[in-house]
């Protein structure tokens, strides 16, 4: 299941976020801290607001928050797509279960026509990910801000989504 993240998930997602011990999206809080995590949630939420982002949460079968979607730069009918799913959580299936239905929301509900993502070379499974959902690599560029970048310079691979691949809203 996915929803818009809000300021009730506030709890949840510092636990989250503590797990992995660092920032697990672009702009997430850094260093990971209940305050950071409390600020950067604000921000998110004045971005949706103003129709510049928009950050869903996922939640596992059980209904426990799981990760997050996040829509970032929403302009000119383009955004940035980052997700992010706890170590506890991956190889079972719930990155798709989360990013879908935002991919075919930014489509069909936002009016966006293209989705932009970054992953750092080394990441297979969100490579995967990415391709399946209909986005092609466009490209490598270099980057310190794509998630599970190290902190230098190295290449990341950019993908790009022309088209949504199915209709769902989340």
């Amino acid at each position: 299941m996915v929803e818009p993240l809000e300021e009730r998930h506030e709890a949840a997602l510092a636990r989250l976020v503590a797990l992995e011990g660092d920032a697990p999206l672009r702009g997430a809080p850094r260093p990971a801290s209940p305050e950071a995590t409390r600020a950067w949630l604000a921000d998110v939420v004045r971005e949706r607001r103003a129709r510049k982002a928009f950050a869903f949460v996922g939640r596992s079968d059980d209904g426990e928050l799981a990760g997050v979607v996040y829509l970032g730069g929403a302009s000119r009918r383009t955004a940035l797509l980052s997700y992010w799913l706890a170590p506890n959580f991956r190889g079972r299936g719930l990155a798709r279960a989360m990013v879908q239905p935002v991919v075919d929301h930014a489509f069909a509900q936002l009016g966006l026509a293209r989705l932009d993502a970054f992953v750092v070379e080394e990441n297979a499974p969100s490579r995967a990910l990415l391709a399946s959902l209909g986005f092609r690599l466009a490209g490598r560029v270099l980057g310190t801000t794509a998630p599970g970048a190290t902190g230098e310079d190295a290449p990341v691979l950019a993908y790009v989504c022309p088209r949504p691949t199915h209709r769902s809203t989340p």
